[in-house]
């Protein structure tokens, strides 16, 4: 029976019967309490229900939030290994060089800061090998060249091909300490 049924089948009692009325009137009281306690194991059930759910939504985000850590730690791991010279940028961006000394001592490889620039493309100026560079300065084949910087004229055309690369770490963010 719904609460309202069993008020209405009080009434009906206690006018059928009018002795029953105190018992009529603890049992509404009885009841009323009933609900409250029935409210309140609602109320509590549901706020507890509520902190299961953000409790399992807590774990699902910190479970993603590990997952792309992770594959942020893998990318970077994989773009800091050495690489073929083959996949190494083409575009005068600076990259780490793994260079053969072939001069018979150790290390048998330098490591070197430098980039790739296409024929005609290069000034070199502190260049003297005329077979290297063209009537205007500027190299005559495309090479790799040791410096900090496309276009730098104080950059060295290397000798040696280089067999591996790596990226360069990122710079400081602006304002970072130096210590």
């Amino acid at each position: 029976m719904r609460p309202d049924e069993i008020t209405d089948y009080f009434r009906l009692m206690t006018a059928a019967c009018p002795e029953w009325a105190t018992v009529i009137v603890a049992a509404e009281a009885r009841l009323g309490e009933v609900e409250r306690e029935r409210d309140g194991y609602f109320r509590a059930w549901t706020a507890v229900e509520q902190m299961r759910q953000d409790s399992e939504r807590r774990e699902e985000w910190n479970a993603q939030a590990r997952d792309v850590a992770l594959a942020e730690v893998a990318r970077l791991r994989a773009s800091m290994t050495w690489q073929p010279i083959a996949t190494a940028p083409k575009d005068g961006t600076t990259v780490l060089l793994l260079v053969p000394t072939n001069n018979g001592i150790d290390p048998k490889y330098a490591r070197v800061c430098g980039f790739f620039a296409a024929a005609g493309t290069q000034d070199m100026d502190s260049c003297t090998d005329d077979d290297l560079m063209d009537k205007g300065g500027c190299n005559t084949r495309d090479a790799w060249f040791e410096g900090s910087a496309f276009r730098d004229p104080f950059a060295w055309m290397l000798l040696y091909s280089p067999t591996y690369w790596m990226p360069l770490p990122a710079a400081p963010a602006e304002g970072a300490r130096h210590d």
